[in-house]
């Protein structure tokens, strides 16, 4: 069963098709059945959606199991894939190599922080976008704070991973905050500063 098809299937038992891509989004990097609490934290569903899910993942867990490729193309999915970041203590820092139609290539965990922050080399994410041939990255990090908000720090670091991309010809097509609270899109706030790719 491929993507399209499990999405599918998730989105007539679902009865949404957005929640059904969060949803495979998160299975997808799942080693076991989740609970149906674990799912209700996750993707913020009620108690019958999340069950909805678990059972689904019982019935169809052998095809999503390092099998089906997972398309990232928007600032919820990149969440739900990520979920496992959402209640992180310490700021982790994350890049999504991605190719031409948004399917995740690759998960690189480059840097582990404080409580507060985080900081990494701009060389350092986009040679894992160069070893995996990827058309783009996608950065991802967490706020233990719980704010979705982005810092300061957060708006240069990403102009500057922007003008880095451009010299070397990949795309950075978005940086994206996940808290408990919620996640933030750079790209929705502040486009003009990705005049150089689209997710």
């Amino acid at each position: 069963m491929n993507n399209e098809a499990t999405v599918k299937a998730f989105s007539t038992l679902l009865g949404s098709k957005s929640v059904a891509e969060c949803a495979v989004a998160y299975l997808s990097r799942c080693r076991e059945i989740p609970l149906v609490d674990d799912v209700m934290s996750a993707l913020r569903v009620p108690f019958r959606t999340a069950e909805k899910i678990v059972a689904a993942a019982g019935l169809s867990f052998q095809f999503l199991l390092d099998t089906m490729p997972i398309k990232v193309g928007n600032p919820g999915l990149v969440a739900a894939y990520l979920s496992d970041l959402k209640n992180a203590t310490v700021e982790h820092l994350v890049a999504l190599t991605v190719s031409a139609d948004n399917t995740l290539i690759c998960r690189h965990e480059c840097a582990t922080g404080s409580g507060a922050r985080v900081s990494i080399d701009p060389s350092t994410l986009f040679k894992f976008a160069l070893e995996d041939n990827a058309r783009g990255i996608i950065v991802a990090h967490n706020h233990p704070s719980g704010s979705p908000k982005f810092s300061q720090g957060d708006y240069d670091f990403t102009r500057h991973l922007v003008e880095a991309g451009k010299v070397l010809g990949i795309s950075l097509l978005d940086s994206v905050v996940i808290s408990n609270r919620g996640v933030a899109s750079m790209r929705n706030e502040r486009p003009e500063m990705f005049n150089g790719g689209m997710l």
